[in-house]
């Protein structure tokens, strides 16, 4: 039981920094000067499914997805 405890909080720990390292690559979403004057049509918004972007944050979300259930696997097993 230890042993497996063990390996899931070492699992954590690599999801943990992974996240970090995705949350520090994502780019701020401000548009800038360029929403007062109303032209919000840009190229993110036209290719909204298919940037970088989109990527990093449906990753960000499963990395934090499994980190919560793994946290709670391991307080379960040691409670």
């Amino acid at each position: 039981m230890d042993v497996m405890v063990t390996i899931l909080a070492v699992v954590i720990i690599l999801i943990a920094l992974g996240t970090i390292y995705l949350v520090l690559q994502q780019d701020e979403n401000d548009q800038g000067l360029g929403s007062l004057s109303g032209n919000t049509d840009s190229f993110y918004s036209t290719n909204k499914g298919r940037t970088k972007d989109v990527f990093l944050n449906r990753l960000t979300k499963i990395l934090i997805t499994a980190f919560i259930i793994l946290n709670v696997v391991v307080n379960l097993m040691i409670g």
